[in-house]
């Protein structure tokens, strides 16, 4: 005997696998991972950031997603920098986006947005404390959402 119910429910979640499959693709051209590199200085798009880097170099990573209203959302998690430290967080050569205030551990965690059109397709984030001392720096590894080209 058929059970309708239950053809019914495999058809959803069969409907709902592919769903989900098909946004993630799509949303995944629209979000790039990068990482905060403790490093002093670089240019405003980083390009000396190295990639990979150091793996004893990194504090954090950085969520960047371009949303369809036109802005972009970066989500910075500090996981060992300075204890007890506000960083700011720049979008590098344009903007003061905000801070970030560690805990005893050295993590902090915080989100920001701005406008997509600010930017062209590849730039960066830097993050330091008051009065920038040196040591104490980190330089994202360049954010490049740029068409790939086939191969």
């Amino acid at each position: 005997m058929s059970h309708p119910i239950r053809r019914s429910l495999a058809a959803l979640a069969v409907f709902a696998a592919t769903t989900v499959a098909c946004c993630s693709v799509a949303e995944a051209r629209t979000r790039f991972l990068t990482l905060m590199v403790k490093q002093d200085f670089s240019d405003c798009s980083n390009s000396t950031v190295p990639n990979p880097p150091d793996p004893a170099s990194v504090g954090g990573e950085a969520e960047v997603t371009q949303r369809t209203d036109g802005t972009t959302t970066v989500n910075v998690r500090l996981t060992k920098v300075a204890p007890n430290t506000t960083y700011h967080l720049f979008l590098k050569c344009v903007t003061q986006l905000g801070d970030i205030t560690t805990n005893a551990q050295g993590r902090g965690n915080n989100t920001f947005s701005f406008q997509t059109s600010t930017v062209g397709p590849v730039y960066a984030f830097d993050m330091y404390p008051d009065w920038a001392p040196l040591g104490n720096k980190y330089q994202s590894i360049q954010i490049n959402f740029q068409p790939k080209s086939p191969q």
